[in-house]
């Protein structure tokens, strides 16, 4: 374990600093109509204000937050196979 972390330390605390960013975006959302749409991909209305905070739920921060993890532990994992 000790290794893995030496060896993959900078892009395991960026990925924690990301999944920690996500967090913060999920519990300061609020809920809202706009949760119905992932988060870049809303449709705004010029005369309402919508952000993050109307749009971002659960579903951004599993996609978001983890997406990267898991991509990380695939690439690690086919990286381990082939030695």
């Amino acid at each position: 374990m000790n290794k893995f972390i030496k060896e993959n330390g900078k892009a395991l605390s960026i990925l924690l600093s990301w999944l920690f960013i996500n967090l913060l975006c999920l519990v300061f959302s609020v809920k809202s109509s706009h949760n119905k749409e992932l988060y870049p991909f809303i449709e705004f209305d010029p005369y309402e204000k919508i952000g993050i905070r109307q749009t971002y739920d659960v579903s951004e921060f599993l996609l978001y937050g983890f997406t990267p993890i898991i991509i990380f532990v695939v690439i690690k994992l086919i990286y381990f196979e082939k030695k």
